[in-house]
């Protein structure tokens, strides 16, 4: 048959009672199409060796609501294509050198389970369990326990710090002397600066193998040094207990530091007080041996703030904690045991207890400097 043209074509009607309809044609070239040219059109074929291949299918040829799948495909309104419901069957992109990109301005736009996996697309951050990340990388939310970050390779796990594209360090894990180790290394990989033994704790700055809780390879600078140790004579079973504080001159601004007045009570407001060491160490060099010192007994009352001072000197200085009356208990070289505080080389009102040690500037040139009291008991 042939009809409006189509001469060459082969060409099949229905009449339903209400018209004729084409439902079917064979063009010039063999091509079989099915209501090619109706609104109802879901079909173009062509025959190849006695086989039906889909050829030239568009969305544009499909109508809204028409195709679905059990994996979620479907075609909605607007010829769009639309993703949803349950995948069923294992799925693999094969992108090559292609990219598949997605955009969005929302702050969970692109999820796994809703926080396993989130991207804020409006603030350009990643939440791993945190459906809403506060930072550019953001792990858990609080209520997970197990919110951690685990690093995993086969040589020097590590975190690598940049500024601005400027390499700045390192910090790695690593095996270093038959220890395991948590280092800070230098920006270029190499020479840690700063270790961490896992199995005893040691610290080391400057070395790898530090053999002590803390040991330094090179000069090492404290403006203050509070410490607390005890030691047990081995002959006598005698335990003595020590409160070693240090400060260095700050400069124009002189500032008292406050002594552990708690550690003050458990050593010296016994029966016996305790003995109490008041040096001035460097003050022209920075050899160790550079030092002046008195020593005496002091006696602390923790209740009345009472105290007594009994020096090798024969000096013995007496006063009481909190009475506002501002008393230096050892004053010497440019250092001052107090009961009350300087701030900003201001004298501060002795209205409450708490002694301090200060240092000054009377004496010697050394900027490294520092005024020092050891307690005993």
């Amino acid at each position: 048959m042939r009809g409006n043209g189509e001469e060459g074509s082969l060409l099949f009607y229905t009449n339903s009672g209400s018209g004729i309809t084409e439902r079917m044609r064979i063009n010039q070239a063999g091509v079989v199409q099915f209501n090619a040219y109706t609104t109802n059109g879901i079909l173009k074929t062509t025959g190849a060796n006695g086989t039906i291949a889909v050829s030239a299918l568009t969305i544009a040829d499909i109508p809204a609501g028409v195709v679905t799948a059990n994996n979620g495909l479907t075609v909605n309104t607007g010829n769009n294509v639309q993703l949803g419901g349950t995948l069923n069957t294992g799925t693999t992109i094969v992108q090559g050198t292609n990219t598949l990109a997605f955009t969005s301005s929302a702050v969970n736009g692109f999820s796994v389970d809703g926080s396993t996996f989130s991207v804020d697309a409006s603030n350009n951050r990643v939440g791993i369990g945190n459906g809403a990340p506060d930072a550019t990388l953001t792990i858990g939310d609080g209520s997970n326990t197990n919110a951690y970050l685990h690093i995993n390779r086969s040589d020097n796990p590590h975190i690598h710090l940049y500024e601005g594209g400027v390499s700045r360090a390192r910090i790695q894990g690593d095996v270093a002397n038959g220890h395991s180790q948590f280092q800070i290394v230098k920006a270029n990989g190499s020479s840690p600066m700063f270790v961490v033994n896992q199995d005893d704790g040691n610290v080391g700055i400057g070395t790898t193998d530090p053999t002590e809780k803390l040991e330094v390879d090179g000069h090492a600078l404290f403006n203050t040094i509070r410490s607390v140790e005890t030691t047990q004579t081995q002959y006598t079973n005698v335990t003595t207990k020590r409160y070693h504080v240090s400060t260095k001159y700050q400069g124009g601004s002189r500032s008292s530091i406050n002594l552990d007045m708690s550690i003050i009570e458990e050593l010296c407001a016994d029966e016996d007080g305790c003995r109490i060491r008041f040096l001035m160490k460097r003050w022209d060099s920075d050899v160790k041996t550079a030092a002046a010192s008195r020593e005496g007994l002091f006696f602390y009352d923790s209740v009345s703030g009472r105290y007594r001072l009994d020096s090798s000197n024969d000096d013995r200085t007496e006063g009481i904690d909190g009475d506002n009356n501002e008393t230096h208990i050892y004053s010497y070289w440019g250092c001052r045991f107090s009961d009350f505080s300087h701030i900003n080389n201001n004298a501060q009102n002795d209205g409450q207890k708490g002694l301090t040690l200060l240092t000054w500037t009377e004496n010697g040139t050394n900027p490294n400097k520092t005024c020092e009291l050891v307690f005993e008991d």
